[in-house]
């Protein structure tokens, strides 16, 4: 039985602790990441009756039975969501001020620049004769020009400045993770109690606060007072912390965007969970600064192809037309640092670059003697000795050069960053008129004239190819036409187009729900009547990631099969089959998964008995013709007269006094209609046909004859050449009817000169190609190589028309007229 001290003295002792629990929430109420304490009291009663005794009723005083903190789950989310949500805009905000001061300064922005160039043209209007406006205009181009390329410099800057600032709130995200990992291992060491100290659970809230903020996640407490993060607002998401794992965050660049990678469990998988936090607002920032870059540099074409247009339009005060005024493309040449020749090399291009080409990677062939050009995927576009044609880019090459030396071509186009000024002289300024009309002092009437240059003709009652046609290279995206016949027409003004004639694969897709998705059992596949089933279900490759990672999905799938680690379950003949002896290729996202075959088709898939959608692929691609409307044929393939008819009608298009002609055809010679450029890529190579007049060293007397050709069903083509006719007149022959047939011919004279000498040689001759009179060659040498045999006769080219190439072994050289001149 207790006394009336002792109760006292518990109750004395009890609201002590009570009330230094209230002296402590006072003491730490400015301390981050304090949760306020309460002190739970409880009777302390009697013990338990005898058997001979009653216990005592009246108790025994009290006691402190916990220090509980207060803390509620619901809130606790509401307030991390909210703080994360506010952190995403915080960040985007602050960059988006970033990026408006950048573009908009007080003064001297981009505005100001385009305003101040347009008063300058005014002002030279106003005097076109004189020289001090132009030189003013000059000036303003000028800085136009910098203007464009100090605010793409800017922005890029902005917006490495973002990258860093991710990978940066990365690290900074596993470093905290790292410590909340420790508090973690602590706390479900607690003991046998699983009573957490309290101290241990405000410092756990405080780190998942920190981590919350930089990325929004989702939160399970345990029974221990340990945690289980996952990123996203579902609960669904990537797992960041779970027991005593922890995973990652990682930021890259890929294809223009900014990419969240989670890690776990040693695999890094980029997430799209995380909407908040600071990294969710640095990604927002990182896409707001491309697009922005991407308008500066539309603008840029804009304002350079635009004006451009109208001072080609004009005349300047040497009389000339206007030339290019601004550009937005760039072309680079640089050396390789650890080059061991002496070699140099120039590049010439025009300052507006005509059509998209890839960079290049020129590289010495010491073993062949030549320069190869080749692109990122290792492709030979280009190869000669000193000069480099690219299209309209020359490079000449120049020096002694060592084996595998390299040079970078680079070509950028269409962007602020290369935006130039290019006249340098005030008098190539266009200001004045192609045309004028004006009275003539010795006039006696009154009548009266004017000119003016036409508007142009109406465009065709046809759809534009861009309203028809998808701006996609891709076969999955192509537009199937249903029939063969006019498609459509190239709007005017446009620089460049690109038309792609592809064919498509058979393909199968299947959509599966995100419930579905972890419960798939079987793919099965009708390939032509076989049938190969694939199992995903228990004990299957695919059950298996999905155990280890809930998020997998088809992306995951479709890597699977591609890479043979999930096969059919078929054993006959042999063994199971995969995807790639199949022929198959699968590509999924989400719940999607779509399988395309090379060759034989597919009939029909079902997973679990849910049949996809077959699409029926398109083997043969379409040739694509392109006309002017006056009859011009530009691409494609010749064609007859019997394809002909019912073509040039105004109905398809056509101007009414349309006439076919062929002799332009696929830039016929070099250069296009009009100065059109057109490049042509076909995987089976365009129809050419070789005729080899003489296999022999010496080319005896050509006898006359005919030559007989036909374009389609067309009846033949009969064409005589005289007796002694060159391989040059035969060519010329065959393109006179170039108009009309679209066939075109080159012609190339070879002769081989060989010997087996071994030591040194004279040689003596007369050498005629396209000069009248033969030039002696009479040279001597010390050794059997050709070398001064080949410079011999290459420092007479300029007369000739004849060039030499030595073999490597230095044993044979070949005389060559590229006009198909004879070589006598």
């Amino acid at each position: 039985m207790a006394g009336l001290y002792d109760i006292a003295a518990s109750g004395i002792s009890a609201y002590r602790n009570a009330l230094s629990v209230t002296g402590q929430n006072i003491a730490n109420i400015n301390t981050e990441g304090y949760r306020r304490r309460e002190a739970t009291l409880q009777e302390v009663s009697a013990s338990q009756s005898g058997i001979y005794t009653k216990a005592d009723q009246t108790g025994l005083g009290v006691r402190v039975e916990e220090i509980g903190r207060a803390f509620d789950s619901f809130l606790a989310a509401r307030v991390r969501d909210t703080n994360a949500d506010f952190a995403s805009a915080d960040t985007y905000r602050t960059m988006l001020d970033e990026l408006e001061g950048l573009l908009l300064p007080e003064d001297y922005d981009l505005g100001f620049f385009i305003s101040d160039f347009f008063s300058g043209v005014s002002g030279m209007a106003q005097a076109p004769g004189d020289l001090a406006p132009r030189v003013a205009l000059l000036e303003q181009g000028r800085a136009l020009a910098g203007a464009f390329g100090q605010a793409s410099s800017t922005l890029s800057w902005l917006r490495e400045s973002v990258v860093d600032q991710a990978r940066i709130a990365a690290s900074e995200f596993n470093t905290t993770l790292e410590g909340l990992l420790n508090v973690q291992a602590r706390l479900t060491s607690a003991g046998q109690s699983g009573q957490a100290s309290n101290a241990l659970l405000d410092e756990r809230d405080k780190l998942v606060k920190a981590l919350n903020e930089t990325a929004k996640m989702s939160v399970d407490y345990g029974g221990r007072g340990d945690v289980t993060l996952t990123f996203g607002p579902t609960g669904a998401g990537r797992t960041v912390l779970q027991g005593l794992d922890a995973g990652n965050l990682a930021v890259t660049e890929a294809q223009g965007r900014l990419v969240l990678l989670a890690g776990w469990q040693g695999r890094q998988v980029e997430t799209s969970q995380i909407s908040g936090g600071r990294v969710a607002g640095l990604v927002a920032a990182y896409e707001a600064i491309t697009e922005t870059m991407g308008r500066l540099d539309a603008l840029a074409v804009k304002l350079s192809s635009d004006l451009n247009a109208v001072h080609a339009g004009g005349l300047t005060l040497d009389g000339t037309r206007g030339g290019v005024l601004f550009t937005a493309d760039r072309t680079t040449l640089s050396p390789d640092q650890r080059n061991l020749g002496t070699a140099g090399a120039t590049v010439a291009a025009p300052p507006v670059l005509s059509v998209e080409r890839p960079d290049l990677r020129i590289v010495y062939d010491a073993a062949a003697d030549l320069w190869r050009g080749f692109d990122a995927a290792g492709n030979e576009r280009v190869s000669g000795r000193e000069v480099l044609n690219y299209g309209d880019i020359t490079v000449a090459l120049s020096g002694q050069a060592a084996d595998k030396d390299t040079f970078y071509l680079t070509l950028s186009r269409g962007k602020a960053a290369n935006m130039r000024f290019l006249p340098e002289r005030p008098q190539a300024i266009a200001a004045g008129a192609l045309s004028l009309a004006s009275r003539a002092d010795a006039n006696l009437g009154t009548a009266e004239i004017s000119a003016q240059i036409e508007g142009g003709v109406e465009p065709p009652d046809l759809r534009p190819l861009g309203s028809i046609l998808r701006n996609d290279g891709s076969a999955l995206s192509a537009t199937r036409l249903r029939a063969e016949g006019v498609v459509g027409y190239i709007p005017a003004g446009t620089g460049a187009v690109d038309l792609y004639s592809l064919a498509q694969q058979d393909s199968l897709s299947f959509t599966v729900t995100d419930t579905a998705l972890g419960g798939m059992a079987q793919l099965a596949l009708n390939l032509g009547g076989t049938t190969s089933t694939f199992a995903l279900g228990a004990n299957s490759a695919w059950a298996d990631l999905r155990a280890r990672d809930p998020e997998a999905d088809m992306s995951d799938l479709a890597e699977m099969l591609n890479e043979g680690t999930i096969r059919s379950t078929e054993t006959s003949p042999t063994v199971p089959k995969s995807f790639a002896s199949l022929g198959l290729h699968a590509s999924g996202e989400g719940g999607i998964l779509t399988i395309s075959r090379t060759s034989g088709g597919i009939t029909s898939g079902a997973i679990d008995g849910l049949s996809g959608t077959v699409i029926a692929g398109n083997a043969t691609p379409s040739t694509i013709q392109v006309f002017t409307r006056e009859g011009r044929h530009v691409a494609g393939t010749p064609l007859s007269q019997a394809e002909l008819v019912g073509l040039l009608t105004e109905e398809n298009g056509f101007m009414p006094q349309a006439e076919y002609r062929a002799d332009w055809l696929n830039g016929a010679g070099g250069a296009g209609y009009l100065g059109m450029q057109v490049t042509q890529a076909l995987p089976a190579g365009e129809q050419v046909l070789r005729l080899n007049l003489n296999d022999e060293s010496v080319r005896p007397d050509i006898v006359a004859g005919e030559i007989s050709f036909r374009v389609g069903e067309d009846p033949p083509e009969l064409l005589s050449f005289p007796p002694g006719a060159s391989a040059q007149t035969l060519a010329a022959l065959i393109n006179a009817r170039s108009a009309d047939t679209g066939v075109h011919a080159s012609a190339r004279t070879r002769l081989e000169l060989s010997f087996g000498a071994t030591g040194a040689y004279t040689a003596a001759f007369t050498l005629q190609g396209t000069n009248a009179t033969p030039i002696e060659i009479d040279i001597a040498s010390a050794s059997a190589h050709f070398a001064t045999l080949r410079d011999t006769i290459n420092n007479r080219a300029g007369l000739t028309g004849i060039t030499a190439t030595m073999s490597p072994d230095g044993q044979r050289l070949v005389l060559e007229s590229a006009t198909g001149a004879d070589i006598v």
